[in-house]
C-alpha cells in the first residue's frame, strides 16, 4: 500500500501549495456535475413521459377493442398505430439526442477536467511566472497529444458501450416494457458501466504519457501487474464518496434540510476533485519502477 500513501501525501503537498488551483478545480468540477446532471435529468424527463404516453396508448387500444365487440375500423387502428409509432421516434429521438449531449460533454469538459488535474502535478507550472508565451506553446502541444489519447481511449471504450446500450433500449421500448421495468434496466446499465469506467480511470490518468506506445504500456503494466492497487483505491475513493452521497439523498428528500444538502454537495465535488488528484498521484507512484526501468535502457543505448 506504499504507492497509494505516497500519492495521497503527494496529494495533500501539492494541495496546500496551490490552493488556488485547486479551488479552481473545484469550480469546474461543479459545472460538470451541473452539464451531466442536468442533461441527464432533461432528456430522463421526456423519454419517461414517452414511455408513459405508450402505456397509456396501448392500454386504451386494448380497452376500445374490449368495448366494441366488433373491433376497431381500420382506419381508427391506422390512426393509432401512427400515433404510437410518432411516440416511438420521439423516445428514441431523445434517447440518441441524450447520448449525443453526453458524449459532447465527455470530449470537452470532462477532458479539461483531467487536463488540468494532470497538470496539477507538473513541476513546470513554475514557468509560468517566466514566460507567458513560451509557457503556453508548450502547453498548447501537450494539450493536443493529451486529447488525441483522451478521444482515443474515449471513443474506443465509450462508443461500444453506448451501441449496447442503444440497442438493449431500443429493444425494451419496442416490446414497451413498463416504467418500472425501464427504470431497473437503466440501473442494470449502470451498473455494469462501472467496469468500463474502472479502465477509462486508468486510461485518462496515462495520457500525459507523450509516446503513443509507452502510454499503452503503462496501462497494460497497471492492469496487469498493479491492477490490485488500482481496485484497492477506487473501492476507498468509491466508499468515500458514497459516505457523503448518503446525507445528500436523505437532506434532499426534506426541504427543511435544503441548504444543508447544498453544503454536502458542494463538500461532495471538493472530495471527488481530491480524490481524483489522489487517484492520478498514485497511478504516478505505482508507474515509478517502469518509468525507471525505461529511463536505464536509454542510458544503456
Amino acid at each position: 500500500m506504499k504507492p497509494l500513501l505516497l500519492g495521497l501525501t503527494d496529494t495533500f503537498a501539492q494541495v496546500r501549495k496551490r490552493k488556488v488551483y485547486f479551488v479552481f478545480l473545484v469550480i469546474l468540477q461543479i459545472f460538470l456535475l451541473i452539464f451531466i446532471a442536468g442533461t441527464i435529468l432533461f432528456f430522463g424527463v421526456r423519454m419517461i413521459d414517452n414511455i408513459n404516453d405508450i402505456s397509456e396508448s396501448l392500454t386504451n387500444n386494448v380497452g376500445s377493442a374490449d368495448g366494441n365487440n366488433g373491433g376497431m375500423t381500420q382506419d381508427r387502428a391506422l390512426q393509432q398505430a401512427s400515433g404510437l409509432l410518432t411516440i416511438y421516434n420521439l423516445l428514441k429521438q431523445n434517447f440518441i439526442y441524450m447520448l449525443i449531449s453526453l458524449l459532447i460533454i465527455l470530449l470537452t469538459v470532462l477532458f479539461k477536467m483531467w487536463m488540468f488535474s494532470l497538470f496539477f502535478f507538473n513541476s513546470d507550472n513554475n514557468s509560468l511566472k517566466k514566460s507567458w508565451g513560451r509557457f503556453w506553446k508548450k502547453q498548447f502541444g501537450l494539450f493536443l497529444k493529451e486529447w488525441l489519447k483522451y478521444l482515443f481511449s474515449s471513443l474506443v471504450l465509450i462508443v461500444p458501450l453506448f451501441f449496447i446500450v442503444y440497442l438493449v433500449l431500443n429493444w425494451a421500448i419496442s416490446l414497451s416494457v413498463s416504467p418500472d421495468s425501464f427504470t431497473f434496466l437503466v440501473r442494470l446499465l449502470f451498473y455494469l458501466f462501472v467496469p468500463l469506467y474502472f479502465f477509462l480511470l486508468i486510461s485518462f490518468a496515462s495520457i500525459d504519457v507523450l509516446l503513443w506506445k509507452e502510454y499503452f504500456k503503462q496501462i497494460w503494466f497497471l492492469l496487469s501487474k498493479k491492477i490490485l492497487y488500482c481496485l484497492f483505491l477506487l473501492v476507498i475513493q468509491i466508499a468515500i464518496l458514497g459516505i457523503i452521497l448518503i446525507p445528500v439523498y436523505f437532506t434532499m428528500a426534506d426541504e427543511r434540510f435544503f441548504n444543508l444538502s447544498l453544503v454536502m454537495i458542494f463538500l461532495f465535488n471538493v472530495v471527488l476533485v481530491f480524490c481524483r488528484l489522489w487517484w492520478i498521484s498514485s497511478i504516478k507512484a505505482l508507474c515509478k519502477d517502469l518509468k525507471e526501468k525505461h529511463l536505464a535502457k536509454k542510458v544503456n543505448l
